[in-house]
């Protein structure tokens, strides 16, 4: 989020106006939104980084168990 805020304040305070960046900021907030509703809903968790960070340790670990079973 400190990315995407940083980058959306440099275009709209340094290289364009407001005018330009409200419908960009719009909708690349909505998106985001949309992005971590959609993970929500697949998953069932918050989008927390240690929980994201063990989901995807799990998923690797099953990934090379059912390998190394076959």
């Amino acid at each position: 989020m400190s990315i995407q805020f940083s980058g959306l304040a440099r275009l709209t305070w340094w290289e364009y106006s407001w005018d330009i960046m409200e419908p960009i900021t719009y909708f690349v907030n909505y998106g985001t939104t949309m992005a971590l509703f959609i993970y929500f809903v697949l998953t069932k968790q918050e989008y927390i980084l240690p929980d994201v960070m063990n989901r995807r340790q799990l998923i690797t670990l099953h990934k090379k168990a059912k390998k190394a079973w076959i």
